[in-house]
């Protein structure tokens, strides 16, 4: 499957279609770096959109070293009302800082949907029948769906990036115990979660995260009616570059944060989440096989919670 090369309407072409009465209703958040063969796909696919919901696009650029902030600066003179830029002069990412919650900062959207500049959308109606759908159903608090996998070149190397099992709805809970798989370049949500939660800026996967936050506030709907997204792999992917070992430790650090955040909001979750990063934790050291790694941090760690559980007491 490959992109369609749909003719983009102007502006004003887009914007006559737009019901203005509704005030923004979508955020695109675009986060891209080093992405000059990717993000004039990225972007046009958000321009494609065929709805009557106005939307606006967030662009943010973490200093790239090659032509993609030019790119995106042509877009820019072309939908100067539709297209807001962030180009950073120094890398934002390396410091620590996450892109994403700069851009949800920014985002006036009663909804935000989210696209990174390696990958593209291929459903014209796909951002209609999502913000459709969760303004019809108030007891859900994110719309998703389905993506093919394509390299660098854009062939395809997988017809679905989801299994048949993780085609479905997810309830609440499930959410919460981040035990849904939802796609990143898929999602719609309602903007509704802080964007200045301290412990979110400790993970490097904040989609796991946000998923449980989210789960906080409803369901997720899957979209079987909305042709897939293309999701992209290559070489300077962040996730995808990463080997199972330090992916691992990503999560053992997730769950952590997972643990003190939902124990700061008393939510009741904060044991489902400790009992995930001991079991995460373990896992990563028998994968290394560090016996003496193993006991020192299995002391360390039991002897850490047991210490801050009598203090609350005391």
């Amino acid at each position: 499957m490959v992109k369609t090369g749909k003719k983009i309407l102007t502006e004003d072409e887009i914007i006559a279609k737009w019901d203005k009465k509704l005030g923004c209703m979508v955020s695109i958040v675009c986060i891209t770096f080093n992405h000059e063969r990717f993000i004039d796909s990225a972007i046009s696919s958000f321009l494609e959109q065929e709805t009557i919901y106005p939307f606006e696009i967030i662009i943010h650029d973490d200093a790239s070293t090659d032509n993609t902030a030019n790119i995106i600066k042509n877009y820019l003179d072309k939908y100067p009302n539709i297209i807001k830029v962030i180009l950073q002069t120094e890398n934002q990412y390396s410091k620590g800082n996450k892109a994403s919650d700069l851009c949800f900062r920014m985002a006036e959207g009663k909804y935000i949907a989210t696209c990174e500049g390696d990958d593209f959308w291929c459903d014209s109606t796909k951002l209609n029948k999502q913000v459709g759908f969760l303004e019809a159903n108030p007891d859900y608090v994110i719309s998703c769906h389905n993506a093919f996998i394509i390299d660098e070149n854009n062939n395809e190397t997988s017809p679905s990036k989801l299994t048949s099992e993780q085609m479905r709805d997810y309830n609440a809970e499930e959410l919460i115990k981040t035990d849904a798989f939802l796609l990143t370049l898929s999602w719609v949500f309602r903007n509704i979660i802080d964007s200045n939660i301290p412990e979110k800026r400790n993970v490097v996967n904040g989609d796991t995260f946000m998923i449980s936050l989210l789960g906080l506030y409803g369901k997720s709907k899957y979209h079987s009616d909305i042709k897939p997204a293309a999701y992209r792999v290559h070489s300077n992917g962040i996730w995808s570059s990463l080997n199972e070992v330090k992916k691992l430790t990503t999560l053992i650090n997730t769950w952590y944060w997972l643990q003190v955040y939902h124990a700061r909001i008393a939510s009741g979750w904060d044991e489902h989440f400790l009992l995930l990063h001991s079991k995460s934790t373990l896992k990563r050291l028998f994968v290394c096989k560090s016996k003496t790694s193993l006991l020192t941090l299995m002391f360390g760690f039991f002897f850490k919670k047991m210490y801050k559980k009598l203090k609350i007491k005391n």
